[in-house]
């Protein structure tokens, strides 16, 4: 019933992987002068992770969701694995949708909504739809982690 696109991979400027590797540059060299090397070790490797991750997300991916669950990328969920759901706003505006999963290794999954305004979509009626089939969770805001990876462009 509903498809959008979520944009996959996230732009940012030379300035910010200037910033990035030279704050990641500085904090290993003080780890390594402070003989904490295992640390700086895990650093590398987080800074590595992440430039594969990024290098290799997809351009964009279709959000999908109907009556027989939520599809995100290749992934579809039914709604029997899905637990219930909430709808984070920021400023009064839908960010993005929580799922929240029956799994143990992965729990929730946030969907980007704040492009369905743009497709002439409703977030009422995407809600209606579905709490006809899961839970809704009320009352959630933005999380302090969540701002922050949104202010860093994560």
């Amino acid at each position: 019933m509903y498809e959008w696109t979520i944009p996959g991979r996230k732009t940012h400027s030379a300035s910010w992987y200037m910033v990035a590797g030279i704050s990641m540059l500085s904090l290993a060299i003080w780890w390594a002068i402070s003989q904490i090397y295992a640390l700086t070790v895990v650093v590398f490797i987080m800074v590595g992770v992440y430039v594969l991750l990024e290098n290799n997300a997809p351009e964009s991916s279709k959000a999908v969701i109907n009556q027989n669950g939520i599809g995100v990328g290749e992934v579809f969920y039914d709604y029997g694995q899905i637990s219930g759901f909430e709808i984070v706003f920021e400023e009064k505006e839908p960010k993005f949708m929580r799922i929240a999963l029956k799994k143990n290794h992965l729990r929730t999954i946030d969907i980007p909504v704040y492009m369905l305004k743009e497709t002439g979509v409703e977030i009422g009626d995407l809600r209606t739809l579905m709490l006809q089939y899961i839970p809704e969770w009320e009352g959630s805001e933005l999380t302090v982690v969540d701002k922050l990876i949104d202010k860093l462009g994560l």
